[in-house]
């Protein structure tokens, strides 16, 4: 318990806890310095127009004036990002449709299921005579198939 109460100790606490809030808060503008604005603006008390106050203004205008720079600088970053990240989505996608290409045999699928294929006679659905359908397979059986062997 007295290391706690220790003057000393608080003392690093509370220097701890401003480093850490500062490094926080940086990371904040880093990431997004549009939403994380500093706050640069000045209100003097006194209306009196002194050197330190001018001084003060024009520092702050400066400052203002970098901070535009870097947000403009940050936009177009994330732009540039942004543009190449999808182009690099795009070309994975293409990669990735070839390869499928190549692997699965689409086009002997298609090629076979184009070959020989019997259409199915649905006119009897017309008439609605139940008798009038007669079942046809839709797909051919070998002649060997049905024969009586001798």
């Amino acid at each position: 318990m007295a290391l706690v109460q220790d003057a000393e100790y608080m003392m690093y606490q509370k220097r701890l806890q401003a480093n850490l809030v500062h490094l926080a808060s940086t990371a904040d503008y880093y990431l997004n310095p549009i939403q994380f604005e500093p706050d640069l603006s000045l209100e003097l008390s006194s209306g009196l127009e002194t050197e330190k106050n001018k001084t003060l203004n024009e520092l702050l205008s400066k400052a203002k004036a970098e901070h535009d720079k870097y947000v403009e600088f940050w936009k177009e970053s994330r732009l540039v990002q942004s543009k190449k990240a999808k182009t690099d989505i795009q070309h994975a996608d293409k990669q990735r449709v070839q390869k499928l290409k190549t692997t699965v045999p689409c086009n002997k699928i298609v090629e076979v299921l184009s070959n020989e294929r019997l259409e199915v006679d649905l006119s009897y659905l017309k008439s609605g005579d139940p008798n009038d359908y007669n079942p046809i397979l839709s797909f051919q059986t070998p002649e060997t198939i049905g024969k009586k062997s001798v």
